[in-house]
């Protein structure tokens, strides 16, 4: 069994509904970048003890996307035809039924690769007969996935600027039937999903619902080509999302029909990087784009507008609010420049000096006032990283 590596499905059972336990011996893994993960036969030591009494086993592990999963294998187990009287079943395609796993046996090491980023092995022993094996999981970049993320066009937030038509394709906003103008911001991660702020879809109808996309001035069609509306098929609330309290308001959006890609719609960056190198971001600079208000309770902007904000520690943003910032949040302040009303859902966009692609950090959450002496607070993505993979599990994002 996986020790300290692989998590027991019985505590993730409400979460991972097409797994069913093999047998009580059952683990699953989002196996992380620069880092390796042991598989062995349960109570597997080194002076080659074994618990025949554990039959079956299996391990379910997953890649982020863009990355393939190695296994390494040492295998000490009956060498027999078709590998009957003991084996290990390895599917790389990740298939949970193994309907697709080779089998290995026999004392001769191996090593596999899947060819997505999930992979399922299992072991199987006759009654009869011990064995033992033991592997080694671990990441490699996926050189055959293709993807593109974070780019933008280059050629009234308060304190900002209008934007380029078209500047960020990855930016969306959310709209209401029969309502005039965008109420909340979004954010483009894949095809058919995007991320907003939760509390901008309480007390909404799902069905009078779209996410507007590919536009700049939505009361003007002469600008872009590209302006679409999609209506959303479902939307995914954090479980532990508090409106009293601010905290886990980030939710996700799918839409009915794939959105379609191009030079003026596509996906932001997810910050997998930052996450293996638990980047704060204090003292960057990132950027907020959005339709909303140019000052204090006034209208919703009809330009899409960015305004640069410099990120704070969360030990100064407790300045402003004692007893409520967490590690999960973010917070930015910038004299005379903020988010404000309608910006809420929006990005906070960091761009990375080496590639120059922009990243989703924050979903912009709330304030008080707009361009006062007190900071904005937003979701920090970051924390959210495994959440999004787990609510969007046909997805392959672009790891860059």
């Amino acid at each position: 069994m996986l020790m300290n590596y692989f998590i027991s499905l019985s505590t993730l059972i409400d979460v991972i509904l097409a797994i069913k336990p093999f047998h009580g011996c059952d683990y699953f893994q989002n196996v992380e970048v620069g880092k390796s993960y042991d598989i062995f036969s349960p109570e597997y030591s080194q002076n080659g003890e074994s618990n025949r009494e554990v039959m079956e086993c299996r391990w379910d592990a997953m890649a982020p996307a863009g990355y393939i999963l190695i296994l390494e294998c040492e295998v000490y187990l009956p060498l027999s035809d078709d590998c009957n009287e003991g084996r290990i079943e390895v599917s790389a395609s990740g298939k949970l039924d193994l309907e697709d796993a080779d089998r290995y046996c026999g004392t001769q090491p191996f090593q596999t690769e899947s060819v997505g980023n999930r992979m399922v092995i299992a072991l199987k022993r006759a009654k009869t007969y011990e064995g033992k094996f033991k592997c080694h999981v671990y990441l490699k970049p996926d050189i055959t996935f293709p993807c593109e993320c974070g780019h933008r066009k280059r050629n009234r937030i308060v304190g900002g600027v209008q934007t380029l038509v078209n500047e960020f394709p990855m930016v969306g906003g959310l709209t209401l039937k029969n309502l005039p103008y965008v109420f909340c911001g979004a954010t483009i991660i894949a095809q058919s999903f995007a991320i907003t702020a939760a509390h901008c879809l309480r007390r909404k109808n799902l069905n009078y619902m779209a996410l507007l996309v590919g536009d700049h001035n939505y009361r003007t069609a002469d600008e872009t080509r590209y302006a679409a509306l999609y209506k959303l098929s479902k939307v995914q609330i954090h479980p532990e999302y508090d409106p009293v309290e601010n905290k886990n308001d980030m939710a996700l959006i799918q839409t009915q029909y794939a959105m379609q890609f191009n030079e003026a719609v596509g996906a932001v960056c997810l910050p997998f990087r930052h996450v293996d190198s638990f980047e704060k971001f204090n003292n960057k600079i990132v950027e907020a784009v959005g339709w909303g208000a140019s000052e204090f309770a006034g209208p919703p902007s009809p330009f899409l507008q960015k305004v640069k904000l410099n990120v704070i520690s969360n030990s100064q943003c407790s300045e402003a609010y004692p007893e409520e910032i967490s590690s999960d949040q973010l917070c930015t302040y910038s004299y005379d420049k903020d988010t404000c009303q309608s910006d809420s859902g929006g990005p906070l966009l960091y761009t990375e000096p080496s590639n120059n692609l922009l990243y989703l950090v924050g979903v912009v959450s709330y304030g008080r006032g707009c361009a006062t002496e007190n900071p904005g607070v937003s979701a920090r993505v970051t924390s959210y990283m495994e959440w999004i993979q787990l609510n969007t599990p046909n997805v392959r994002y672009c790891v860059k």
